[in-house]
């Protein structure tokens, strides 16, 4: 019989967290991990009604709650923590989700608009949440800080120069907050998903499949190839190993980018 000691250590009750970019895709993996473990979970987005809708869908009787937050804004980000704090009384947990990227342009023909937008949507929003949210995770002596990255960071292809520098950047930041408030009980960790089937994916294999001069199947049939489990990666089995990371036991784990890939990644 499992001892249940150790079972317990998965027990998330009287945590709460924020998940940013929450409302699908990865994030409401996550987000739906969190609530099945116990945890109180303030999600956020950009569209209020998509989140008033997912509160619905997820029928979590008060345990999750929505907060509309455009995370390139810092004002938002800043409001979104406060926000969470305010509803819940305190805030232990952090997921920096969001992120994106907008028009693939090589580096020669990048803009200083969309360089300066994919870097505050991808890593400057990172840093503005949990800048704010470290002073309460210090108060209560314990926090899980959770970084959501991508392959790009470990294997950047051509256009993707201003995406993959700004997840790169979020492996940097997250080992030095590791470093920085591991005495304070508090773990901060990377994930690189696989190619994951999101709306955001779907829109980037439909470009990238154009640039290879290939369909759109053709290009998941090469992915589920490269993968040693000749399968995609699902947002449940990142909400599974992201829920891990926010318990006791997970507790060793911390300033590591983990990829949960299918084995794609070759680093």
């Amino acid at each position: 019989m499992a001892n249940s000691n150790v079972l317990n250590r998965y027990d998330l009750q009287g945590h709460v967290a924020v998940v940013t970019g929450g409302t699908k895709g990865i994030g409401r993996a996550i987000a739906e991990a969190l609530l099945a473990g116990g945890a109180k979970v303030v999600l956020a987005g950009r569209d209020k009604r998509v989140g008033e809708a997912v509160l619905e869908e997820l029928d979590a009787d008060g345990a999750a709650h929505f907060i509309a937050t455009d995370v390139t804004s810092q004002a938002e980000c800043e409001a979104l923590i406060d926000g969470a704090v305010g509803h819940f009384g305190f805030l232990d947990i952090l997921v920096n989700n969001a992120g994106g990227v907008g028009q693939f342009m090589p580096v020669a023909q990048m803009t200083d608009a969309e360089w300066n937008r994919t870097i505050a949507l991808n890593l400057s929003n990172t840093f503005w949440c949990t800048r704010r949210a470290l002073p309460h995770m210090i108060e209560r002596n314990w926090g899980r800080i959770l970084n959501i990255s991508s392959m790009e960071a470990l294997e950047p292809l051509p256009a993707f120069s201003h995406y993959g520098s700004a997840k790169r950047g979020i492996h940097a930041f997250t080992r030095a907050v590791s470093k920085e408030v591991g005495t304070f009980g508090i773990t901060a960790n990377v994930i690189c998903p696989g190619l994951v089937i999101t709306d955001m994916v779907k829109a980037q294999v439909a470009d990238a499949a154009a640039a290879n001069q290939i369909t759109e199947a053709q290009f998941y049939e090469m992915m589920r190839q490269r993968a040693p489990i000749k399968r995609l990666v699902t947002p449940e089995e990142i909400g599974a190993y992201a829920g891990f990371l926010f318990t006791e036991a997970g507790g060793a784990v911390t300033g590591q980018v983990l990829s949960v890939d299918g084995g794609t990644a070759e680093h």
